[in-house]
């Protein structure tokens, strides 16, 4: 059994502070995706909602 330094990827990249990725738009992109293949209503609430726990 291999130990756990024999993984696929070598290096993993954290983004906190949004220099590579625009973490809100791609939220808000998820978000909308989501609804809309479900067919369900995202109102301004349930964002406000969804971003604050999230």
């Amino acid at each position: 059994m291999k130990g756990l330094w024999h993984l696929k990827y070598q290096q993993i990249i954290f983004d906190v502070d949004d220099t590579l990725i625009d973490s809100a738009a791609t939220e808000n992109f998820s978000l909308h995706q989501l609804f809309a293949a479900h067919h369900w209503q995202l109102t301004p609430a349930l964002q406000q909602n969804y971003h604050r726990y999230n």
